[in-house]
């Protein structure tokens, strides 16, 4: 009987010793009872914690992005969020910041006599040379900027070093092997360190020749210069920017236009509880617009890049 387990029960004058006698008996076979079937609940509990770790494991493979994709969709669950509105406010926000910054480079440009194609190197060549006119201010002005540029590139960086890892992983749990994600990121990096060291070494065109530790491209390859190859700089631009990133838009809208279909953006996009208007307009854009401006715009990248001739058109 539970009383005769109650620590208070003792002093009750009502219990008596032999209910007492008969109940500790019973009350420690039943402590052994539930000893006894502890191990079997625990083996239970590890299979089945096992079971969803296999789960888990064989998730889409944008697995490495679970905890912000969480965070963005219980932001857009909400109805007051919409996906078109916050495409519409970015597009929006990041042509009115390259319009400033266009207004604060090009005028320096001219007033210093600074070639406008100089490439990504107008940031350092033409912000630095308007920092020097400022005084003594113009050092604590230069200071703040740089670093801002250097935040903005560490966290464009920490995204791309993303995709190169998941890549990695992904190919060792596709052989049934345990991923290494920290080797794989200490890897990736170290070798982006080697590679991007290259932009820092050749003082932005001056070669060896100019004081700088390391040669151009265009002397390094024995090849005339020209406005993509004369510094490291400006030749990771020219890949990065002039051809793979046309390119790669070229191809993702060919995917999503003609393989996987618009439809499938249209569902994503009205998992917030806002209906996509833009629908048909996307469908529209992404099966025949966007895909002509973009090969448009990779072929006037290449004969910018490199000087190509054709007949009729140059």
């Amino acid at each position: 009987h539970p009383a005769t387990l109650n620590p208070q029960s003792l002093d009750d004058p009502r219990v008596s010793r032999a209910s007492l006698s008969q109940g500790i008996p019973h009350a420690h076979a039943r402590v052994q009872h539930l000893l006894g079937m502890l191990p079997n609940q625990l083996h239970r509990a590890h299979a089945a914690l096992g079971k969803r770790l296999a789960v888990h494991q064989h998730l889409p493979r944008r697995r490495l992005q679970v905890p912000a994709e969480n965070l963005a969709q219980r932001r857009l669950a909400k109805p007051r969020w919409s996906l078109q509105r916050n495409a519409l406010i970015v597009c929006c926000a990041d042509t009115l910041i390259a319009l400033m910054a266009g207004m604060a480079v090009m005028p320096a440009c001219s007033a210093f006599g600074v070639e406008y194609g100089a490439g990504p190197g107008l940031l350092f060549a033409s912000m630095q040379t308007v920092f020097a006119h400022m005084g003594s201010v113009g050092n604590f002005i230069g200071f703040i900027f740089y670093l801002l540029v250097l935040i903005a590139a560490l966290t464009s960086s920490i995204s791309m070093l993303e995709l190169c890892t998941a890549y990695a992983v992904d190919k060792q749990l596709d052989k049934g092997l345990t991923p290494k994600r920290a080797k794989h990121t200490a890897s990736v990096a170290a070798l982006v360190f080697v590679v991007g060291s290259l932009v820092a070494l050749d003082g932005l065109g001056a070669g060896v020749a100019g004081g700088a530790a390391v040669e151009t491209p265009a002397t390094l390859f024995g090849l005339s210069v020209h406005g993509w190859n004369d510094c490291w700089l400006d030749l990771y631009d020219m890949v990065a920017e002039g051809i793979l990133m046309p390119l790669g838009a070229l191809v993702m809208t060919i995917l999503i236009g003609w393989v996987l279909k618009p439809e499938v953006v249209q569902l994503e996009c009205e998992q917030s509880g806002v209906k996509y208007r833009a629908a048909g307009y996307f469908k529209v854009c992404f099966k025949f617009i966007v895909p002509v401006l973009l090969a448009f715009i990779l072929f006037c990248q290449l004969i910018d890049f490199f000087g190509l001739k054709i007949p009729g058109l140059s």
